[in-house]
């Protein structure tokens, strides 16, 4: 599933301009089972920057709740009733290489 979305940043932070951008977010599913069984949810959004012109993207997934379960990509059933994680580290322009 793909929607549409706005973000508003009105405060400057380090990843993303300050000012309104235009998103896309999508769900999918990691191993795309059928029906309701648990599998590994993704969620991805994408936000449209003015500057610098490439978007920039955040990419999650459904994740444990444990102290060493929250590293891993773990199997859920329910969209809204999960939590999500990366094991990508994400870096802005002015802190590469630092």
């Amino acid at each position: 599933m793909t929607f549409a979305a706005r973000l508003t940043v009105d405060q400057q932070i380090p990843l993303i301009p300050q000012g309104d951008h235009l998103a896309t977010v999508r769900l999918s599913k990691g191993g795309g089972l059928p029906g309701g069984l648990p599998d590994v949810l993704g969620l991805a959004l994408r936000f449209h920057l003015q500057e610098p012109a490439e978007p920039c993207d955040f990419l999650f997934s459904s994740a444990g709740d444990g102290r060493w379960s929250r590293w891993l990509p773990v199997p859920a059933g329910d969209w809204s009733a999960t939590r999500y994680g990366t094991l990508a580290p994400y870096e802005s322009a002015a802190r590469a290489g630092s």
